[in-house]
């Protein structure tokens, strides 16, 4: 069937870039938690949007304001750490629309009020 609508001209139009990293798996040392090492480092460029009230309002407290919306013409590891404005961002839920409509749509969780972004770069 292919694609029946092409959003990567309007995607591309408000698209920003932004590293993604990947990490190994982390664990616990004497009861602290160690994050694990990168494992992969990668640059992308999509588009990022609110979130709708109604999405905010219906997580029953699972996303709030800070969280986004990332639309992107190329997949993004699922717990992947996104870097947009010198915050950082876990990708949580992902929806594929790239057979229909050619993009990805993530959103993005705000996992960290003290961004400390300086050691991924």
């Amino acid at each position: 069937m292919g694609t029946l609508y092409h959003f990567e001209r309007l995607i591309k139009k408000y698209a920003i870039d932004f590293p993604v990293v990947t990490l190994k798996d982390g664990h616990y040392e004497a009861g602290d938690w160690i994050e694990g090492e990168i494992k992969h480092r990668d640059k992308r460029s999509g588009a990022m949007i609110p979130l709708p009230e109604e999405k905010i309002f219906g997580s029953g407290g699972t996303y709030k304001k800070e969280d986004r919306r990332l639309l992107v013409l190329e997949e993004i590891p699922f717990h992947a750490y996104v870097f947009i404005n010198n915050k950082k961002y876990q990708v949580l839920e992902d929806i594929d629309f790239s057979y229909y409509a050619g993009f990805y749509s993530y959103i993005l969780k705000r996992v960290d009020s003290f961004d400390r972004t300086e050691e991924f770069k």
